[in-house]
């Protein structure tokens, strides 16, 4: 999985359905399942040619993602860590069917998950362990634009917030 000359368009690398997210390592009762790679593969039309960010709120541990068999990016931080990766319009070059392919990978080792051992205190679940989101960001021209807002309570008794942009 680490290989940079890895094929994700090879044929068979995904012959089953999984809903998303899911854990890949789940066995019955839902624990403690083998560790290892796991492929997900997603066709889907993109609404426009606007550039796009594709959100990930979990992937455990090591993450890599290719959109039309073109890596788009990497995620080393695993777990429960959110990230995104964008991808810009000219590499959508117009609308057509386009496929998503993720590998997670959740095995130990010295480079992906380094604090773990063999006998670690807990136990962490593999694959994509939250949704996938696909953002549909304004044109490059439009910038500025507003991506996060938060929202600090600063008198709940009267509804008084402030908003950090």
């Amino acid at each position: 999985s680490l290989d940079p000359k890895f094929d994700p368009t090879a044929p068979g690398l995904t012959p089953y359905r999984v809903a998303v997210p899911s854990c890949m390592d789940a066995v019955d009762p839902g624990f403690l399942g083998p560790r290892g790679v796991a492929f997900y593969r997603r066709h889907f039309e993109p609404p426009t040619v606007s550039p796009l960010r594709l959100q990930f709120l979990a992937c455990s541990f090591y993450c890599r993602v290719w959109l039309d068999g073109v890596l788009v990016g990497e995620h080393r931080a695993g777990g429960y860590v959110p990230f995104f990766l964008d991808v810009p319009a000219r590499e959508l070059g117009g609308n057509h069917a386009r496929e998503l392919f993720v590998l997670a990978d959740n095995r130990f080792n010295a480079t992906t998950a380094p604090v773990h051992g063999l006998a670690p205190d807990f136990w962490q679940y593999g694959g994509l362990i939250r949704s996938v989101v696909m953002h549909e960001l304004p044109p490059a021209k439009a910038q500025p634009w507003v991506w996060r807002v938060h929202v600090f309570p600063t008198s709940p008794s009267k509804g008084l917030v402030d908003l950090k942009v």
